[in-house]
């Protein structure tokens, strides 16, 4: 977000809501600002997820939520906004699940693709 914005890094943590959706109503788009509580926003209706582990805090989280979300935008006959809440959940959960089998700070992109299952059966089953 800071290279997209050239806003620093430390200003962004500072008012992130509010600096997500002012880039969102610029560019006319739904962002996710991925963090350790992920901003979803498209200007006007805004929600945070809070799902996941420091697991997440490395290479690979990212490009793992973006295959998620062009997956759920290709089955999923849903608006953009609730695909893009689904999204960070699903990561985030999946990155729980790994935990309860891999030290946090070990977590690897493949283990949490690996409970990208146990997600999608534990929606299904709600």
């Amino acid at each position: 977000m800071e290279r997209l914005t050239n806003i620093d890094v430390n200003k962004i943590k500072e008012d992130p809501i509010n600096i997500a959706k002012s880039f969102a109503k610029e560019y006319n788009v739904t962002l996710i600002l991925k963090s350790a509580s992920s901003i979803i926003t498209d200007e006007n209706m805004v929600s945070i997820s809070a799902f996941g582990n420091t697991g997440l805090a490395k290479g690979g989280s990212g490009d793992i939520l973006s295959g998620i979300l062009a997956g759920l935008l290709a089955y999923l006959d849903l608006d953009i906004f609730t695909i893009s809440n689904m999204a960070p959940y699903i990561l985030g959960r999946a990155a729980e699940f790994a935990k309860e089998d891999i030290e946090e700070e070990c977590i690897l992109p493949r283990d949490i693709i690996n409970n990208i299952n146990r997600v999608i059966k534990e929606i299904k089953n709600d």
